[in-house]
């Protein structure tokens, strides 16, 4: 029998899935980020492998306002801010997954040139929080690690 607290797992899981499809599937259809990345060696192939994708703001503007429990779980997992800004707004994103295919982690890189005071290029988002063992990005996190 599944327990209520197991069912929160599953939606959220559910939930984590369909936003990072979502970027992937905006990074596939921006061909000027796509440009950028491979300027730094990373092939639309490399994307698609390790489902890079792209937080452009457009998918808080696609969502139905009154869908609460969405919104309320992406600011739960920390990756919608109280405001309802997402964490990666403005940023290419490289999920990161456990040995079941669960997203545990994020990576994204800023790719304006230029940004506001206290604006940090780099972002790392950890599901639920610190964890004891280490998570492996894919490499292509070390390509855009050290973008500047």
């Amino acid at each position: 029998m599944i327990e209520l607290t197991d069912m929160k797992i599953l939606t959220d899981d559910a939930y984590l899935s369909q936003v990072f499809a979502y970027y992937q599937q905006t990074l596939a259809s921006d061909t000027h980020r796509q440009a950028w990345l491979y300027q730094l060696g990373v092939t639309s192939k490399i994307c698609r492998l390790h489902h890079i994708g792209l937080c452009d703001r457009s998918l808080g503007k696609q969502l139905d306002p009154d869908d609460l429990q969405f919104r309320g779980c992406m600011q739960r997992l920390g990756l919608f801010k109280p405001t309802g800004h997402e964490l990666f707004r403005g940023c290419i994103v490289v999920p990161a997954y456990n040995p079941h295919g669960l997203i545990v982690a994020a990576y994204g890189v800023r790719y304006a040139k230029y940004l506001g005071p206290g604006r940090p290029r780099h972002l790392v988002w950890y599901r639920g929080g610190a964890y004891t063992e280490e998570i492996a990005f894919p490499e292509p996190v070390e390509v855009l690690s050290h973008v500047n």
